[in-house]
C-alpha cells in the first residue's frame, strides 16, 4: 500500500521557456529517479516525478497519480535540473496538499528557486461519516 496525498495548484515558469527547453522538462515526467543515478538525488519519499505541463504550457502541476510522495524534493530537483539548460529557470506558485489523514494539510510555496513546505492544519469541526466512519471537515460556502 502506501500513503496518498493529493495536490492542487500550479507552479508557473518564471522565465520564457524556449521550445527546446520543454522536451527536456517533459522527459522527466513519470521517471523513477532510482533508474537515474546521474541525477544524484537522495530521499526517502521521492521516487517518481508525478508532474505534467499545464494545458497552456505556462507551468507544471501534479498529474493526479496516487501515492505521490516527496513533492518538495521533486520540485527542487526539477529546478536544479532545468537550470542546467536555462540558467534563469524557476517556478512560482503554491501547491496545496491534503494527505489521507484529516489533519495532514500543508502547502508547498515556490518562489523562483526557493521551495518551502508550510504546515497548514485543517480548521473547523470534524464530522464522521455514518456510512464509512471516515472523518472530514465540511467546506464552508
Amino acid at each position: 500500500m502506501g500513503y496518498n496525498t493529493d495536490f492542487e495548484g500550479e507552479l508557473k515558469f518564471t522565465c520564457d521557456m524556449k521550445a527546446s527547453d520543454l522536451p527536456r522538462l517533459v522527459a522527466l515526467f513519470g521517471e523513477d529517479r532510482r533508474r537515474h543515478p546521474e541525477w544524484n538525488v537522495q530521499g526517502d519519499d521521492f521516487y517518481y516525478i508525478h508532474l505534467e505541463l499545464c494545458p497552456d504550457f505556462s507551468g507544471i502541476r501534479w498529474d493526479g497519480t496516487e501515492k505521490t510522495g516527496g513533492m518538495h524534493q521533486t520540485i527542487e530537483f526539477i529546478i536544479r535540473w532545468m537550470r542546467q539548460v536555462n540558467s534563469s529557470f524557476g517556478l512560482c506558485g503554491t501547491l496545496l496538499a491534503q494527505g489521507e489523514e484529516i489533519g495532514d494539510c500543508w502547502r508547498l510555496e515556490v518562489n523562483g528557486t526557493i521551495v518551502e513546505t508550510i504546515q497548514t492544519p485543517a480548521s473547523g469541526a470534524t464530522v464522521m461519516c455514518p456510512d464509512c466512519y471516515c472523518e472530514f471537515i465540511p467546506k464552508e460556502e
